[in-house]
């Protein structure tokens, strides 16, 4: 539990592809997130779904999130990331570690561990309660003046975001919240489906986002799949999915979780390509054997005696 115990800790630092573009000023955080892509290969449909937490001066803020074709959205099961580790825990071999411990130490520690014609507007929505406007642009200059023109805030480093994108032909999904001032807000849990032929996470941000470069992301696809120079963290295909995400695709599925640990962002964003490999990678899960520091201390004296005993008995002999 104590392994299962970190990894709840750290998949609250899970990046999302998106841009924070405030509602007024830049006052808002990204404060945890969580991530996971789930890819039909025989509908070329990714399921993307994601749960977020804001940190916000202003109350409203809103959000971008860039994808190849036009998405899908709907609210999806808030426990999702919680079940997926859960799951894991589950499907992880055991073995057993010798751990000798005073059990009064034990029993006290055991409380702390707890843990305009240039910008088409394609569609509208409200999910998870926020709304969301679909947009594609031609021109980035025109999309920034919708934005701006929308309550979103502006700046150099979104406006050079913005442009990489709009010249690949991706559309914007603008999400925008409305909360109370100085507050910490988490969103529910959002499903983005759209169709793409790879899996691919946009990773790029722009370049004065105040968050740290890591990423951690789950990905459930038919067979296991590679992140161009990162080894998956973990790759299992014995996992027991919760059934929100069995509904999404069908036939075998591997789940395959990456952890990014580089201090900088690449200026390109993630494809999941396909992965030859079938070996299972699950750590262990260590099951502590206690032997009480106490029971060996009563035990010292008898084992001193006997040896005693039988020295004597063989200079007798």
């Amino acid at each position: 539990m104590r392994w299962l115990a970190l990894l709840v800790v750290c998949l609250p630092c899970l990046a999302w592809p998106c841009a924070v573009a405030d509602v007024g000023s830049l006052q808002t955080h990204i404060r945890g997130e969580e991530a996971l892509v789930v890819f039909d290969e025989a509908k070329g449909m990714e399921h993307f779904i994601r749960s977020a937490e804001f940190l916000t001066e202003g109350g409203s803020f809103g959000f971008i999130v860039p994808t190849p074709s036009e998405p899908q959205f709907a609210e999806f099961d808030a426990d999702i990331f919680a079940k997926l580790a859960s799951a894991y825990e589950a499907a992880r071999p055991e073995t057993r570690k010798l751990d000798v411990s005073s059990m009064f130490l034990l029993r006290k520690m055991e409380g702390h561990n707890a843990i305009g014609g240039l910008v088409q507007v394609l569609s509208s929505d409200r999910v998870a309660g926020m709304d969301v406007t679909v947009v594609k642009a031609s021109d980035a200059t025109a999309l920034s003046e919708w934005l701006a023109k929308h309550g979103f805030t502006m700046r150099p480093a979104l406006q050079t975001w913005l442009d990489s994108y709009v010249k690949q032909g991706w559309v914007f999904s603008a999400f925008k919240y409305e909360g109370a001032p100085k507050s910490s807000t988490t969103s529910k849990a959002v499903r983005i489906s759209f169709p793409t032929k790879v899996p691919i996470y946009p990773y790029r941000e722009p370049s004065d986002s105040s968050r740290r470069a890591g990423m951690q992301v789950w990905v459930v696809a038919p067979q296991a799949r590679t992140w161009k120079g990162h080894a998956p963290f973990m790759q299992s295909a014995k996992l027991v999915l919760p059934s929100t995400i069995e509904s999404l695709v069908s036939g075998p599925k591997v789940v395959t979780l990456f952890d990014d640990l580089t201090e900088k962002r690449p200026d390109a964003d993630v494809e999941f390509l396909p992965s030859a490999s079938t070996s299972e990678i699950l750590i262990p899960r260590v099951v502590p054997v206690t032997i009480p520091l106490e029971g060996l201390c009563c035990v010292l004296p008898v084992v001193v005696v006997a040896v005693l005993v039988f020295r004597r008995r063989k200079r007798q002999a």
